[in-house]
This record gives C-alpha cells, structure tokens and sequence, in this order.
C-alpha cells in the first residue's frame, strides 16, 4: 500500500543558507497534493509580491520584519517513509499523526 503524494513546503529564513519545513507548533505541515501548496504558498509572503522561479520554487523581497523570503515545494513527501537522519520520524501507520499536521487542520490549529 503506497503513501498518498502528499507535499510538504521546505522555507528559508533571512540569513541562513539551510531550508527548514514549514511547522505549526513542532508538527511539520503537509499538503493533500503539490497543487494544494502551490496555491497556498503565495500566503508565505504575507502579501508581498510572490516570484516564481519555477514550478516549485519562489521566493519574495525582504521587508523589515519578515523572516522567510525563499520557500520550495517538497512533492511525493512520505510521511510514512522519511528519509535517514530526517529531523522529523515517520509516522505510524493506522495511528493518529504525530509529528506532521494536515494544512487544513495546521492553520485552524495556529489561531487557537
């Protein structure tokens, strides 16, 4: 039995050169599908112009105050089947996600 295609968004803060998922309070967000992302992803740049560099990738200007200005889509993202020294562990399957959060859910989650 095979994973969903879900997506994860990997994003870079000012200043450093490591990309880290997007999480809501310590559980990784993932996405029913990549065009899901896609669409959600302009949100990231909190109303500042979003540039595509491609299909997965965009990043905005800097602002003061804002933290992310580059941001890429993680497509086939298997929140099963991480990979080796991933920062995040699989989940279990049949178990209630522990370590990863449906968009939907993540972003009602953060207002609360």
């Amino acid at each position: 039995m095979s994973a969903p295609p879900y997506a994860a968004i990997a994003v870079y803060h000012f200043g450093e050169d490591t990309p880290k998922l997007l999480s809501v309070k310590n559980r990784v967000v993932i996405f029913d599908t990549a065009e899901i992302a896609r669409n959600w992803i302009p949100k990231l740049g909190k109303g500042r112009p979003t540039h595509w560099l491609d299909a997965d990738v965009v990043w905005w200007h800097i602002e003061p105050g804002e933290e992310i200005n580059r941001a890429f889509i993680c497509t086939d993202y298997d929140v099963y089947n991480v990979p080796p020294n991933h920062p995040v562990p699989s989940e279990t399957r049949q178990m209630d996600w522990k370590h990863h959060i449906i968009w939907n859910e993540a972003f009602t989650l953060e207002n609360t």
